[in-house]
């Protein structure tokens, strides 16, 4: 029974740790897509290029 408990804490654990992860996953990917934005533009302005 006391197994039982232990283990039903560590899923909701790993569960709740694995959401906070895609959520960390998913601000950098967001973040890396600006930036390489504002790099290809900055590219491209440096090349002469207008916006």
């Amino acid at each position: 029974m006391l197994n039982d408990k232990v283990t039903n804490e560590q899923q909701a654990q790993s569960k709740s740790n694995r959401k906070k992860w895609m959520g960390y996953a998913w601000e950098a990917f967001k973040w890396g897509i600006r930036l390489f934005d504002l790099i290809t533009r900055l590219i491209d302005y440096f090349e002469g290029g207008d916006l």
